[in-house]
């Protein structure tokens, strides 16, 4: 069978596989009821073989004479075709089934490598739609990538732009939607108060820096430290991360503040405040209001969500549908409302940020970065939301990673992107990644915010009142974590330090406040992930995904596996060694039967960053030295996470002192910034723009008449990462 008859046959096949029904050709002679006679051994006509029968379209006068027109066979023949075929419209709106993967109208594409002659000579598969590289679903080259946007979410912020453009727009990735009988969840604070009581506690016991000549000989020295050598006690961990800053602070031969932390609790008690009007403040924040004549709106994207006074409007409700690096289940409770807000959210500001309104996606090409690890059917997911609902041309798919690497214009190194609420690791080599090294942490730059927090407030905090679920007051804790927050021993001095806090229908008030050691303290909250409470991260997950159902055969591993992606590994897991239990045999049948995997090792609520970083670079090389060296010393730190003075150093100290690096003689470990000076916070955004402008990027566009006819499939074919 020919290429063009094998597309023929396929793309008609649904359609034809009642035509037997309504062929006039006459059937087979029925056999008869007796049993045939036997012919001898030597009979010739024993040697030829019967042709096969076809049902061909021959007119009515080349039909046998003799058939038995009143045979049941001939009857059916004769009958009319089924109205139902003949009148069933092409395709059928179903607006109720919006965002579902499954087809209405019935599955009806076969496995296309068991129909074409050469399966046994080739392993490249073919379906329907456009070829890879067709022009229909490329961008136009004469517009010079005009026509390609670039998206890259993340949890807390979604930087979208053209891939002609320089720098993305950066939106934050919310949206405030009027519910309807649903009551606002509670305001509470509950896991940075408990951390600054704890703070407090242990700081009425022993004060968190002492002289360095009082205890030369008592100061511990730093062990190798592993996995399994980390308690997770949150008092243990506090005296961890100030026994941390008294080593380095005696390696930096830096004197500490005597009485500093007195000196601090006094002054904040008795903090000045200040009440400055509207006109006076240059940062007044336009807060957004809602008119109460008209119809309210269904929902706001942005920056007017976070301007929202919920106060004032207990009708609305702000979610985040993408939370710790993947879909929020959390506060969901169906994949599909999780889609309809990030298609909203998307729209939206393509349309306010870009100027290009919705009806014209049709003209435009998307590129889609997404998290390292991150489910299968999740990725089928948004590709349907982008080719489907929002109507681009085509779409492209590519991993973080692998984006950050050809942002920073390196082919090998280990990248360690630090976002709001995730941190990833990853060796790549050449572009591609090693998927034994990489790892996901649902710790990230907002726990360093909760952290830093906690801190303040055991320290008698001038803003008491701080509600970090209130949007303005988390805006206001994050700002002063990414101007007071530094890892450098000559900063840490007692300073004084004045903050401006704007709440609705109220005056500006400025405040002063001291602070002393836990601008250094809070970022070390990384390193020992003791002092978070994990207990948020997994705590209300639904389970989306079905272990029953595939869409390609490539996930039949992950569904016999029962790997739910939205659930982080327990805390107690990481102290213990991955249990792969052994093959048994049932007493009825010796066969051995494959062991119940558990959930995938690499993915946790909290774990060790310098831990996690001498793991993923020991799986990625293996036995090789020279690649392990050669990791060690290309570390890229990317994302917002890790945008604080002197981190990299103390990274690089603390990946030193592990027990993978040890053991390995490793000499010299290098965390190196973004190259060229670009904001590490945009380097895998530029990445994706960096990848759509490559000659290999022509045949990684997938197209909507192809993703709707074979699916899944698709990216085994036309991404680098499946």
């Amino acid at each position: 069978m020919g290429d063009g008859g094998s597309n023929a046959f396929l793309r008609n096949l649904s359609q034809k596989k009642y035509a037997w029904m309504q062929s006039t050709a006459p059937p087979p002679e029925p056999a008869p009821s007796k049993q045939p006679e036997k012919r001898p051994v030597d009979d010739p006509a024993r040697s030829l073989k019967k042709p096969r029968h076809t049902i061909s379209r021959r007119s009515t006068d080349e039909s046998p004479k003799t058939s038995d027109k009143g045979s049941p066979a001939r009857k059916l023949h004769s009958r009319t075709p089924s109205p139902v075929l003949d009148e069933m419209p092409s395709t059928v709106k179903q607006p109720r089934f919006k965002y579902t993967t499954f087809p209405v109208k019935g599955f009806n594409i076969l496995p296309t490598r068991n129909v074409t002659s050469g399966f046994d000579r080739t392993d490249t598969s073919y379906f329907p739609g456009n070829k890879a590289g067709a022009e229909e679903i490329a961008p136009n080259p004469e517009d010079e990538w005009h026509d390609t946007i670039v998206i890259h979410p993340g949890s807390r912020n979604l930087r979208i732009g053209r891939s002609s453009e320089a720098f993305p727009r950066t939106v934050p990735h919310v949206i405030a939607r009027r519910m309807k009988g649903v009551a606002p969840p509670p305001v509470a604070a509950v896991d940075v108060a408990e951390t600054a009581a704890a703070v407090a506690q242990h700081s009425d016991d022993e004060s968190p820096l002492s002289s360095p000549e009082e205890d030369d000989d008592d100061a511990p020295a730093r062990a190798a430290v592993d996995a399994h050598s980390l308690g997770y006690n949150r008092d243990e961990a506090l005296r961890e991360i100030k026994n941390e800053l008294k080593l380095r602070m005696k390696a930096a031969k830096r004197r500490a503040v005597p009485n500093a932390e007195s000196q601090v609790v006094g002054f904040n008690t008795q903090a000045y405040q200040e009440t400055i009007p509207d006109h006076n403040d240059p940062y007044k924040v336009e807060w957004t209001e809602i008119d109460k004549t008209e119809e309210p709106p269904e929902y706001v994207v942005g920056d007017k969500a976070l301007n929202l006074p919920i106060a004032d409007n207990p009708e609305y409700r702000l979610m985040y549908p993408w939370k710790y690096g993947t879909l929020n289940s959390q506060d969901y409770e169906s994949v599909e409302a999780v889609l309809g807000d990030l298609q909203a959210i998307w729209t939206e500001t393509i349309r306010s940020e870009l100027d290009i309104e919705e009806k014209t996606f049709e003209n435009y090409n998307a590129v889609l970065v997404i998290p390292d690890l991150f489910a299968r059917r999740y990725t089928c997911e948004l590709l349907t939301m982008l080719l489907r609902f929002m109507k681009f041309r085509g779409a492209l798919v590519q991993q973080e990673s692998a984006c950050a690497a050809f942002g920073a214009g390196v082919s090998s190194a280990c990248v360690v992107d630090i976002g709001s609420q995730k941190t990833s690791v990853a060796c790549i080599e050449d572009g591609v990644c090693f998927n034994d090294s990489r790892m996901m942490i649902a710790t990230g730059g907002d726990d360093i915010t909760k952290t830093f927090t906690s801190f303040l407030l055991a320290n008698r905090f001038p803003y008491s009142d701080i509600n970090l679920t209130r949007a303005y007051d988390w805006r206001l804790a994050q700002e002063l974590k990414e101007k007071w927050c530094t890892m450098n021993e000559a900063d840490i001095s007692v300073q004084v330090y004045d903050f401006f806090v704007r709440v609705p229908r109220q005056p500006t008030k400025k405040f002063q406040c001291k602070v002393y050691d836990e601008v250094f303290l809070a970022p070390l909250c990384l390193v020992y992930p003791a002092i978070l409470n994990a207990k948020e991260k997994t705590e209300h997950t639904k389970i989306w995904s079905s272990t029953n159902v595939i869409d390609d055969i490539a996930d039949e591993a992950h569904a016999i596996q029962g790997t739910i992606p939205t659930v982080w590994q327990p805390q107690r897991s990481q102290l213990e060694p991955p249990f792969t239990p052994a093959y048994n045999t049932t007493p009825n049948n010796s066969t051995p039967q494959p062991p119940a995997i558990p959930e995938r090792s690499n993915m946790y609520d909290v774990y060790p960053i310098d831990v996690a970083i001498a793991e993923s670079i020991r799986s990625a090389a293996g036995s090789s030295d020279d690649r392990l060296k050669r990791f060690f010393t290309n570390i890229i730190l990317v994302g917002g996470g890790g945008m604080i003075s002197n981190f990299n150093r103390v990274l690089e100290d603390r990946i030193l002192s592990t027990v993978i690096a040890r053991s390995s003689a490793i000499e010299r470990v290098e965390v190196l910034p973004a190259p060229r000076e670009l904001d590490p916070r945009l380097l895998m955004w530029k990445g994706g723009s960096v990848l759509s402008k490559l000659d290999i990027a022509k045949e990684m566009w997938i197209g909507q008449e192809e993703w709707d006819l074979v699916g899944a499939r698709c990216l085994r074919d036309r991404a680098l990462f499946v």
